[in-house]
Parts: structure tokens; sequence; C-alpha cells
């Protein structure tokens, strides 16, 4: 293998590629950078400033959403005006099919990887069931937002930016309106679709133990802007634009604190609840290993936007916002 190299890192971000640790050290202690197929990585060492490792073709774009599959084999990865871009070898290439949707502003994808949802804000939701191939358009232009599924991809949900949520029960071929109209902005679904949670931007956050059928609310008023959960949505994870990083362990019945003030702008949970993380806008990606009971503040400050993990939360992909926005994928090996 070439280039090989052993650093003492928190953890490791590559725009476009993949670290993994090269011992039985806790996870993201000990890193090996396997090629040089990454744009570029940079990492966080304790005490000390970003190390970086300048290569070629760094893609710059106005990234809006990433989306990844159980094992972290297949990711999707949505820019402002482009096609949506697609790997199947964890982010080591890209590519995007000749009838992808493009200005996507949220990317939904099932856990094998072949149902694959997006939505446009002014445009249509469109449906892949083979892997991003081919696609279809199947509900109207709306000012849609965001948009979440089940691990098998038959139960959709999806949200219009000050209008009502959508639900799909069977793989996105039709929808039908549920719920209020809010001005939504997180969305969760549990691993066989019947609890859902949304999060309004300047409102409650809602659950539905239904599949969306009925809702309740589970938590107050508060700039609530994105949330995450285990496989059953039992464990949650929440962040407010501006405020505090919430944790819940009862499904939303109650919340403490788990970090500090700021602009969280993504959060992203394994299957089991214990591996988490959460980005500032123009901040850190803090991590914890153990449910949120500890955190270790990783990478230099950027204007994060979305985040994704795979069921074991082991490899996260992240974006960044702005013209010259990044991709990043960071992988964790036990």
């Amino acid at each position: 293998m070439k280039n090989k190299k052993t650093l003492p890192l928190k953890l490791a971000l590559l725009s476009l590629g993949i670290a993994a640790t090269s011992n039985a050290q806790p996870c993201g202690q000990s890193w090996q950078m396997l090629q040089p197929w990454a744009s570029y990585v940079s990492t966080s060492q304790p005490a000390a400033e970003p190390i970086l490792w300048p290569t070629v073709n760094t893609p710059r774009d106005d990234w809006r959403s990433v989306a990844s599959s159980a094992t972290g084999q297949h990711l999707a990865a949505a820019a402002q005006y482009k096609p949506l871009l697609l790997s199947h070898d964890f982010g080591q290439t890209w590519q995007s099919s000749p009838d992808a949707p493009s200005n996507v502003w949220a990317v939904a994808i099932n856990e094998d990887g072949q149902r694959l949802a997006t939505v446009a804000r002014g445009g249509n939701l469109h449906i892949s069931h083979n892997g991003g191939q081919t696609w279809q358009a199947t509900e109207a232009p709306r000012q849609w937002y965001n948009v979440t599924m089940d691990a098998k991809g038959q139960n959709m949900l999806a949200a219009v930016e000050g209008g009502q949520l959508y639900r799909s029960t069977n793989a996105g071929k039709s929808w039908a309106p549920q719920h209020i109209s809010a001005t939504w902005f997180g969305l969760a679904s549990s691993a066989n679709g019947q609890v859902l949670m949304a999060t309004e931007r300047r409102g409650a956050i809602h659950r539905s133990e239904d599949g969306g059928k009925t809702w309740k609310i589970v938590a107050p008023q508060n700039p609530w802007r994105t949330i995450a959960g285990d496989a059953t949505l039992q464990t949650l994870i929440a962040g407010t634009n501006p405020g505090y990083l919430y944790l819940s362990q009862n499904g939303g019945q109650t919340w403490s604190t788990a970090l500090h003030q700021g602009a969280w702008r993504a959060v992203t949970s394994s299957a089991d609840g214990q591996r988490l993380t959460a980005a500032q806008e123009n901040g850190h990606i803090y991590t914890s290993q153990n449910g949120g009971k500890t955190w270790a503040k990783q990478e230099v400050a950027r204007p994060w936007l979305r985040l994704a993990s795979n069921a074991s939360g082991l490899q996260i992909a992240a974006v960044t916002l702005g013209p010259s926005g990044t991709l990043h994928v960071a992988r964790c090996l036990k």
C-alpha cells in the first residue's frame, strides 16, 4: 500500500476519501491513510493545528445534503444546481446517472442503497428503485425541504417548508398529506417506519408511533433544526440553532442538555444509539462513543450543513455550505 502513514489523531475527515484505524486502540485515536484518492484530508491532533495532505481535483460546490446506506458502501451527495452524485465504493469514486435529479435539497437512501428519494425546493420529489440508475418524479413541485425513509425504503416521509408532511407507504409511488402545516426542518424514521420524528424551525418536536397517521408533541417550542435517533427512535439527539444539543432516552418524553450553546446544524446516530455525531454551523464536529455521556471535539471549524452515518456509526459523511463547500467522508474501523 502506498503513502501509508500512521498518525495519533482524534478524527480524520477526507474530502471524497476514507481513513481507517490501524490497530485495536479506541476508535479515532490512531489512523492510517489508505491511499491518496482524496481531494484532501484534514485532521485534528490534540492541541495541534490541522494537518493537510493536498492532492488533486478538489471538488468544491454548494453542497446541500448527504445520505448513507447501512454499511456506508452506498452514498449520495447533493449540490445546488448540480446532478445528484452517487458513490458505491464507500466514497472512493463518485458519479451521476444521465437522468439524475438536479438542484436537490435533501436526499434519503435505504439500508441496501437501492432505494433513494430526493426533494427540491420548488421542484419535484424523485424516486429511484435501482441504486440511482434511473429516476421517476412521483410528486408535483412544492417547496420540499426534507425527506427520510425506513430501512427497507417502503415507508417514506417528506416535508414541505411552510406546508404539510407527506407520507408514502408504497416505496414512494404515491403520497398523501399528513399532519399540520409548519416550517418543518428535521425528519427521522425508525428502521420499521412506524416511529417518525419531525422538528419545526421555531416550534415543537412532533412524534408519530403509527407510521404518520397521528402525531403528538414531545418537546416544547424551541428553534429546533435537526434530529436523529437509534433504530427504534427511543434514543434521540436533537439540535437547536441557536441553542443547545439535547438528548432523550425515552422517545422524547424527557430531554437533557448534552452540549453547550451553539448553532447546531446536523446530527447523526448509530443504529444502537451509542455513536453520536453533531456539527455546528461555522463550528466544529463533536462525536460521542457512549450515547452522549462524553464528547470529543473533532475537525476544524467549517460551515457544516449536513451529516450522514452508516448503521454502525463508524463512517460519517459530511458536507459544508457555500460556493466553495466540500464533501467529506471519515471512516473508522474497530
